[in-house]
């Protein structure tokens, strides 16, 4: 069934007109649609109807405003998609729909486009939260298993059982490690930490996982320890070898000897290839994905055979690292939302000025190229990229005829511009996820030597990620049309970056700039 077609969506408008309207564009487009007059009326039914995914509020009305009941919405019903409509938007009312917890804003009169893309974002979110929710109740299942496990063996050790004892000292080990697991939020570390523990606990010479390419064709090793030269990268077809077994059939395969009869028929040609006597290999397996790998463990330190416990207490791990890798695709697919979310406003203000468009898209990769220059990490570019989209999003804040004046700027005009650094970080300072911009989008406007706004900060007190952005933004900016001037030729603008290298921008950054970025680019 169609995604939206499950969604159940509320309208709330105190002018009926508008509100039927609204309800007749969404069942067009096939979503389940009620509405309400005001906002205490839509507290009513959400309260008296659980299954309400979505809600879509005008901003001004009687009784209870579309923002009071997005804030209140965000206290008792925070699982519910909201959306706010209105006619006047500024960057006082962008502050405030955000600071009330909406998801987004649709702006009056309605835009069937607009409706049909907001809609589609929101109900993707819809579905990653009740996602989210159904993962964490599953999470939550398996940890109270756990325990009880762990208290139906510590009854049992009362009776003074040595081998009880020593299964109540392992319980409780595993259950330490998945303490310390569940508190880590890297994933690769994640991984590489539950190899080391599975290889200590079940005293193995080497342990690796593999994970399914999203045509599930073919398993890659993407971390090992102990004897795994050259195995790193190495892939394998699904339905080849053991690990490609497992995946295959989706069952785990204990092997005592594999001078034995243990192996499967499929397998037993290939006996006389295998190197361990002895190994385990595991499938890991989500409840939305299916099998997304293997876990792999061969040969005991002390030359004996893996047996059936160790394969039960493997499987623990095998579910643990399974939860870890969902989690993460989930986290990633959030952040790809946010990143669109974060890429729709940044055109939304550039559309305001033709002439500025796609100018936040060339300085992200002006920035980037530099940043890679001078040895950024992954998670700086990540950072750096999000602020070089949005450096300019206090621009929602300043006046057309100011942002798009063919001549110079007017004193008042031009304190009106240099506030959009500040408005910028004003729309995005309660928005967790963009908190390493904040500093990059209010101070892309300093100066190496102080004279630069909104706060003159001086020289070496500027941030790198901030003169970086300062240099690719500065450039972008002389080498585009202007509503004031024509393009500038790219051999002048690097001659009026190196002439205010010292005192508008960093002396060093502009060499590397000039020498390594601007002629792979142009």
């Amino acid at each position: 069934m169609d995604e939206k077609k499950k969604m159940k969506v509320l309208v709330v408008d105190d002018e009926l007109p508008l509100l039927e309207v609204m309800q007749d564009i969404l069942r067009e487009l096939g979503y389940h649609c009620i509405g309400a007059s005001d906002g205490l009326e839509a507290l009513d039914v959400v309260r008296s109807t659980p299954d309400i995914d979505i809600v879509i509020s005008d901003i001004k009305m009687p009784r209870l405003s579309g923002l009071n009941l997005v804030k209140t919405l965000s206290e008792e019903r925070p699982d519910i998609i909201t959306i706010i409509m209105t006619g006047y938007i500024d960057s006082d009312i962008l502050v405030s729909v955000l600071r009330a917890g909406a998801y987004d804003f649709l702006p009056k009169p309605y835009d069937a486009r607009a409706i049909t893309m907001i809609l589609e974002r929101s109900v993707e979110k819809r579905r990653v939260v009740l996602e989210n929710e159904r993962l964490l109740e599953e999470l939550k299942k398996a940890n109270r298993k756990l325990t009880k496990q762990q208290k139906m063996l510590e009854q049992k050790v009362l009776a003074s059982d040595k081998t009880l004892q020593k299964k109540y000292q392992e319980l409780r080990f595993i259950n330490d490690v998945m303490k310390t697991i569940n508190s880590s939020l890297d994933f690769n570390e994640t991984i590489h930490y539950i190899l080391e523990v599975v290889r200590e606990v079940l005293s193995a010479t080497t342990v690796s996982v593999m994970l399914l390419d999203d045509e599930k064709r073919y398993l890659t090793v993407i971390d090992g320890i102990g004897d795994t030269t050259g195995f790193i990268g190495e892939r394998v077809r699904v339905g080849e070898g053991v690990a490609g077994w497992v995946a295959k059939n989706n069952k785990p395969l204990l092997v005592k000897d594999t001078g034995d009869e243990g192996l499967p028929v499929e397998l037993q040609s290939e006996r006389n290839s295998y190197s361990a006597s002895s190994f385990i290999s595991i499938p890991l397996v989500t409840i939305k994905k299916g099998v997304i790998g293997v876990l792999n463990v061969t040969n005991k330190e002390d030359g004996k055979s893996f047996n059936e416990e160790e394969l039960d207490v493997l499987k623990i791990f095998s579910e643990q690292a399974a939860i870890d890798i969902e989690n993460t695709i989930i986290y990633e697919e959030l952040e790809s939302y946010y990143l669109q979310t974060v890429r729709a406003l940044s055109k939304a203000i550039e559309a305001k000025d033709v002439y500025t468009r796609g100018h936040s898209e060339r300085v992200t990769i002006f920035a980037l190229e530099l940043a890679r220059e001078i040895g950024y990490s992954d998670e700086q570019l990540r950072n750096l990229e999000l602020a070089g989209i949005l450096h300019d999003i206090g621009k929602i804040g300043v006046p057309v005829h100011i942002l798009t004046k063919p001549g110079k700027l007017t004193d008042i005009e031009f304190d009106q511009m240099k506030r959009h650094p500040v408005i910028g970080e004003e729309i995005i300072k309660d928005i967790k996820f963009l908190e390493s911009c904040r500093m990059i989008i209010r101070n892309h406007h300093e100066r190496m030597d102080g004279r630069g706004y909104p706060d003159g900060v001086l020289g070496s007190e500027i941030p790198e990620e901030v003169r970086i952005m300062t240099i690719a933004d500065a450039f972008d900016a002389m080498t585009s049309d202007r509503p004031y001037r024509a393009a500038l030729p790219v051999d002048e603008a690097v001659r009026r970056l190196r002439h205010d290298s010292g005192t508008q921008f960093d002396k060093k950054l502009v060499e590397i700039f000039v020498n390594n970025v601007v002629p792979k680019m142009h």
